[in-house]
């Protein structure tokens, strides 16, 4: 059985997302390819599937993007480090400090693996947390990108799909 992932991906219009269905194994090389695309423009980056140290040494050059690490490993002026990826709330507030931080209007947010939030808080918990987080992009008008496991749990995928302004399988 081949995992797919769902990752929620920005249009051309700022604020707008877009729902993609991607194989496990594309994830990271997309979220590569969405900090490619958006060079220009500052970033936050979560990283919930991999500790932020790997994605920074990829990116090496890349100086306008955030990363927040919910392992709270890495030390790095470019890394908000979350101790634990059941602090929900504390994730909600370092991304809404480090978005407020980025200085241009254009920005964007990516938040990778989103399903592995469920392994450490209750589903209905991870639901409030998207809807912060579906909340808060509209509202800035950011666009987001958020990739998560296709096999997350059934209503916390419905509620990413039904939130998203347009969802390709």
């Amino acid at each position: 059985m081949q995992l797919e992932q769902l990752a929620i991906v920005k249009t051309t219009h700022q604020g707008e997302i877009t729902a993609y269905v991607l194989k496990s194994e594309k994830i990271h090389p997309q979220t590569l390819e969405l900090i490619r695309k958006n060079k220009n423009a500052p970033g936050l980056i979560v990283c919930i599937t991999r500790p932020a140290e790997e994605l920074l040494k990829e990116l090496k050059i890349k100086t306008n993007v955030l990363l927040i690490d919910v392992y709270g490993k890495t030390e790095s002026p470019q890394v908000i480090s979350i101790p634990d990826p059941a602090a929900l709330t504390e994730l909600s507030i370092a991304i809404t400090q480090a978005l407020q931080a980025l200085p241009e209007k254009r920005k964007y947010l990516i938040i990778e693996g989103l399903g592995g939030l469920t392994i450490y808080n209750n589903p209905i918990i991870v639901q409030r947390f998207v809807q912060f987080i579906f909340s808060k992009m509209r509202t800035w008008n950011i666009c987001a990108y958020i990739l998560t496991d296709s096999t997350t749990e059934i209503s916390t995928l419905s509620l990413i799909k039904q939130n998203a302004d347009k969802v390709k399988e």
